[in-house]
């Protein structure tokens, strides 16, 4: 999936009905937390670095840079 209207209807849904059980779950939240925040356009706003602090914060296990291809 490239979009984040794709991520939005699709990846974010399954995951909030069949939540992960394992550590990842805290990374998922705060994931799904920053993909809301910019599909309200918050991150276009020049106080966005306080919401957006948050993806910095995410776990980059397994993910090979692929939060930073997103935001592009």
């Amino acid at each position: 999936m490239k979009r984040r209207s794709d991520l939005m209807s699709s990846v974010v849904p399954f995951f909030e009905e069949h939540p992960l059980i394992t550590a990842k779950r805290a990374d998922f939240e705060r994931f799904a937390a920053v993909l809301r925040v910019m599909e309200a356009g918050g991150h276009l706003h020049e106080d966005a670095s306080f919401g957006m602090n948050a993806a910095g914060k995410l776990s980059t296990r397994g993910c090979g840079g692929s939060l930073l291809r997103l935001s592009r």
